[in-house]
C-alpha cells in the first residue's frame, strides 16, 4: 500500500472489518495473511507501520462488523495503542450537506476508481467489500441521506446485484430510492427501477410482498409528480402484476 502524505500531527484513517473478517483501511484492502494472522492483528500491524513511518499518532475510526463494535483507536510509533476519547471523534464534522452535483473530493474519487477497477476485472467480491467500506465511512462521517453516502450506497447496491445477492441489493437500492423519492429528485425513477430489478430476483414470499408494496407506493408517488418516464411503464406494470398474482401462480407463469 502507498502511504498517504502527512497532513497533520495526528493522521486519521478509517478501518472497516466485515462480518467475514476482511478488512479495508483508508480504501485499501488489507491482504489476507497466509500464516493465519488474525485480521485484527493484521490491521493493528498496518496501523503501527503507518505510525512508525510517519513518526506520528495514527487515529483510526474502527467499524468492526465482525464484533458489532465501533470505536476510535490511537496507535503510537512505538507500537503501543489506546482507545481515544469520544470528544476527539474526527467523524462528526459540522459541514453542511454538499449539493447533489458536487464533485467528489479527490480522495473519495480515487476510492471509487479503485472499486470500479476491481469490478471491471471481475473481482466483484473485492469491489463489493470496498464499496461497503466506503458507504460505512461516508454514512458515519456525514449522514445516510448525504449525496456522497447515497452515491456510495447506490454503487454498493449495483455490485451486490452483480455478485448475485438480490436481498442485499434490494435493501440498498430501496434505501437510495426512498431518500430520493422523498425529495422528488429527478433521479428517483431510475433508482426505483434499479430496486425493482433487484426485487425481481427475490423468491421468498415475505420480502417479495413487503418490498413490493413499497415499490408500488414509490411508483405511485413518482407518477403523481410526473416523474415516471414512459420507458419505465413496463416496470410499474410488472410490480403490480407480481403483487396481485398468487405467488405459486406467478411462479408457474414465469417458468
Amino acid at each position: 500500500m502507498t502511504l498517504p502524505a502527512p497532513d497533520s500531527e495526528v493522521f486519521s484513517c478509517d478501518v472497516y472489518i466485515s462480518e467475514e473478517e476482511r478488512a479495508v483501511v483508508n480504501g485499501d484492502l488489507v491482504p489476507q495473511a497466509e500464516d493465519d494472522v488474525p485480521v485484527h492483528e493484521a490491521v493493528l500491524n498496518l496501523l503501527h507501520d503507518y505510525a512508525r513511518e510517519r513518526d506520528t499518532v495514527v487515529r483510526a475510526a474502527v467499524n468492526d462488523r465482525s464484533s458489532g463494535e465501533s470505536f476510535l483507536l490511537d496507535v503510537l510509533p512505538d507500537g503501543s495503542s489506546r482507545l481515544s476519547a469520544p470528544s476527539d471523534d474526527p467523524l462528526t464534522p459540522a459541514a453542511a450537506p454538499a449539493a447533489h452535483d458536487a464533485a467528489l473530493p479527490p480522495a473519495l474519487a480515487d476510492r471509487v476508481t479503485t472499486i470500479q477497477r476491481h469490478a471491471h476485472t471481475d473481482q466483484l467480491d473485492q469491489a463489493l467489500l470496498l464499496a461497503t467500506a466506503l458507504r460505512e465511512h461516508l454514512t458515519g462521517r456525514y449522514e445516510a441521506a448525504h449525496p456522497y453516502a447515497l452515491e456510495a450506497r447506490a454503487l454498493e447496491a449495483y455490485l451486490a446485484h452483480l455478485c448475485g445477492i438480490p436481498r442485499q441489493a434490494t435493501l440498498l437500492a430501496l434505501a437510495v430510492a426512498r431518500v430520493r423519492c422523498q425529495h422528488a429528485d429527478p433521479r428517483a425513477a431510475d433508482d426505483v427501477a434499479r430496486a425493482t430489478a433487484a426485487w425481481s430476483l427475490l423468491e421468498d414470499e415475505q420480502p417479495v410482498r413487503s418490498h413490493g408494496t413499497e415499490l408500488l407506493n414509490m411508483w405511485q408517488r413518482l407518477g403523481d409528480q410526473g416523474l415516471v418516464p414512459d420507458s419505465h411503464a413496463p416496470l410499474v406494470r410488472y410490480v403490480g402484476e407480481r403483487m396481485h398474482t398468487p405467488p405459486r401462480a406467478y411462479a408457474a407463469q414465469t417458468l
